[in-house]
């Protein structure tokens, strides 16, 4: 519940911005109308055929005809569905070529679409939360998916890409709660999937991780060096991840993986950009690498259960709530995460991130980069624990080098400089 409110935060901005914006069908034509079985639509006679730009609200079950005013129906353009608060099923004449932009966006309880042999377009959050939506059969003359088609499409569970694909937007399945594999047809050039998980052709980019996909670990492969925006938002299952030779890490790529419980970022890796690990409620720890420079804005919020991290001294910049903090999505009011200890170097980006934030942190030796903790004549570094005993009455010939070594052994890291 947690996630799906997070999500739907995190998207109904542009829901909402979406649902303002009106049918924009060419007005230089007049609209004709179509009495079907229960359901009126709205079209206009354009050259190359005719285009359904709306239908009634009431419908329900709609069959588009073949022709409309004596021509081939050839498209279903902007909004055309968007008003349709009642429609399940639409079957389209196998003449359309484009669904356009918006056509059944927030169409919640369409559960099925007929989509006809000859489609090679799909636009801008064509079916943008259509929530019912159950299954999605894409044709072999399909070309283009534009950006967040099937954004939010809740009970999608699978989906073929077939070989004639050659451009797919972006965003195009995120927040699809129960999508278990993205499939691609080995005769692909642009695209293709390896379990289906969805990467590009030669996959050094993993494209889409499905938010149901089994198992709750997964190494990504060794060709893969970046990790698209948005990869993984959503993927409930993880626990475990290991990004073995990835290079490059999109903003938001792990957002809401609630199982996640721990992640290291390989070496290499520079920016972890905004909101990368949003919303990880299960995060406990994260091991960062000495290419880091930069964290941006709210890279680990929403990570209640992380309440510790090193920064390296190579983070150079580190964005607004980075570290340490909760956001209310409702009311966008941030607090601290109790207990949160951030360890790092005195002088660094980190040391001043958690100075102006009154962040508790962990100064660490500058030449060392290791925690210095003395208690009770115990010296600990970095984990291990060395007790110096002195023997009273040491005789040994190399008593005096011994005694000199011990010394310098517990001597204090250079002191730190002053802030």
């Amino acid at each position: 519940m947690k996630g799906t409110k997070l999500i739907c935060a995190a998207l109904s901005g542009m829901l909402l911005a979406a649902l303002a914006v009106p049918c924009s069908a060419d007005e230089t034509h007049a609209a004709e109308t179509y009495e079907g079985d229960g359901f009126t639509l709205s079209y206009q006679l354009e050259d190359a055929g005719a285009a359904v730009v709306g239908c009634s609200s009431d419908a329900v079950n709609v069959t588009v005809p073949d022709t409309l005013g004596g021509k081939p129906v050839t498209s279903v353009e902007e909004s055309a569905f968007n008003s349709c608060g009642a429609i399940e099923t639409v079957t389209l004449p196998d003449s359309v070529t484009l669904i356009g932009d918006g056509a059944f966006f927030g169409c919640t309880t369409l559960k099925s679409v007929t989509l006809p042999k000859s489609l090679t377009k799909i636009g801008y959050q064509a079916f943008y939360y259509c929530a019912d939506l159950e299954s999605i059969n894409l044709p072999e003359s399909m070309q283009s998916i534009g950006d967040q088609a099937f954004l939010a499409c809740l009970k999608l569970t699978t989906v073929t890409l077939p070989a004639s694909l050659t451009s797919l937007g972006d965003y195009v399945f995120e927040g699809c709660e129960g999508l278990t594999e993205i499939r691609v047809d080995p005769e692909n050039q642009i695209y293709c999937d390896l379990d289906g998980v969805l990467f590009n052709e030669d996959m050094t980019q993993l494209i889409k991780y499905p938010d149901q996909h089994a198992g709750d670990s997964y190494t990504l492969p060794d060709s893969t060096t970046a990790i698209a925006n948005w990869s993984f938002t959503g993927a409930k299952n993880l626990v475990s991840l290991d990004l073995n030779k990835a290079t490059e890490i999109g903003k938001d790529a792990f957002y809401i993986c609630t199982a996640l419980e721990q992640i290291t970022i390989p070496e290499g890796v520079t920016v972890l950009p905004g909101t990368t690990f949003g919303g990880c409620i299960a995060l406990k720890q994260v091991q960062l690498p000495d290419s880091l420079t930069e964290l941006g804005d709210y890279c680990f919020v929403n990570c209640p259960e992380l309440k510790d991290i090193t920064i390296p001294g190579s983070v150079s910049t580190i964005g607004n709530y980075a570290l340490g903090f909760t956001l209310d999505t409702e009311t966008k009011t941030t607090a601290k995460v109790d207990g949160f200890t951030i360890h790092t170097r005195v002088g660094t980006a980190a040391a001043s991130y958690a100075k102006e934030n009154d962040i508790h942190y962990e100064k660490q030796g500058a030449k060392t980069g290791l925690v210095l903790v003395i208690a009770g004549g115990v010296l600990l570094l970095a984990g291990a624990v060395i007790l110096a005993i002195r023997l009273r009455g040491d005789k040994q010939n190399n008593a005096p080098e011994a005694a000199t070594d011990a010394a310098k052994e517990q001597e204090t890291p250079d002191a730190p400089e002053k802030e």
